[in-house]
């Protein structure tokens, strides 16, 4: 399991990653920056091309 602090183009990374990787995700919005969140990954493995 990872945890990440991420701002505002989580999404987007999010979404640019999953061409190359599989993941289970799960985020949480941050208390400290309005726009920020933790995103928590886990089983990750590449993708078979």
């Amino acid at each position: 399991m990872c945890l990440f602090l991420k701002g505002r183009g989580a999404e987007a990374e999010l979404t640019d990653a999953s061409k190359h990787w599989k993941m289970r995700t799960a985020s949480v919005a941050s208390r400290s920056d309005p726009g920020g969140l933790i995103l928590r990954i886990e089983e990750v493995s590449r993708r078979e091309c």
